[in-house]
């Protein structure tokens, strides 16, 4: 309750969103604060739609159960990763993908598994990989620019978004040169295997 009264406005600034709906939007008040702390409350809605999205495209395989289950099992998993965290901790959605993980696809998994391998790589590249996996089949929920993966990823009331801007750019820059991302005017979209296949195959041809 102290720490909304003193930087309510702080923190919904961290949680906002260019481009959407109010469906993604901060916390009401204090008490909607204090009910779902760490989470923030877009992280309820978004969730339901990419756990639709991920089972209407066959990105998973059957096990990933429907509704509640499979929600309580996302926000139980990121709590417990987040637990020995003081209370500035936020949840970036990157935490809710371990509780997805055995279920996806081995062509979208191996992308994000090769990650921290890759010398050309960062460890915050892997995570921002996951978070862009997890949005990859809503475009028309959330616009993935570099505003909104920024608020995606913030992990602390206090930080400071400018700078990760930053640090999301240049890791989307390294991705890009590695294949896993593609850019589409402003908006960035994760790539499976078989499509840095093809977008491969176009550098090739491109440069020729």
């Amino acid at each position: 309750r102290d720490t909304f009264a003193a930087k309510g406005d702080v923190i919904n600034n961290q949680l906002s969103f260019a481009g959407n709906t109010v469906s993604l939007r901060g916390y009401k008040d204090t008490a909607e604060f204090v009910a779902f702390y760490p989470f923030a409350h877009y992280q309820f809605t978004l969730l339901q739609k990419i756990f639709e999205s991920i089972r209407k495209v066959g990105a998973t395989g059957k096990h990933l159960s429907k509704g509640e289950r499979s929600l309580l099992d996302a926000f139980q998993s990121a709590a417990v990763h987040n637990a020995g965290q003081p209370t500035d901790v936020l949840v970036p959605l990157y935490d809710f993908y371990p509780s997805i993980e055995s279920f996806i696809d081995g062509v979208a998994k191996r992308s994000i598994d090769e990650a921290p391998d890759n010398p050309a790589l960062q460890p915050f590249d892997a995570q921002l990989l996951k978070a862009m996996f997890l949005i990859r089949y809503i475009p028309d929920i959330i616009k993935p620019n570099v505003d909104n993966l920024a608020t995606l990823c913030i992990d602390q009331i206090d930080a400071d978004k400018l700078a990760l801007k930053r640090k999301i750019q240049e890791s989307l820059a390294r991705l890009e040169q590695q294949r896993r991302v593609s850019r589409n005017g402003e908006v960035w979209f994760f790539l499976a295997n078989e499509e840095r296949d093809v977008a491969a195959d176009i550098g090739n041809v491109e440069g020729c």
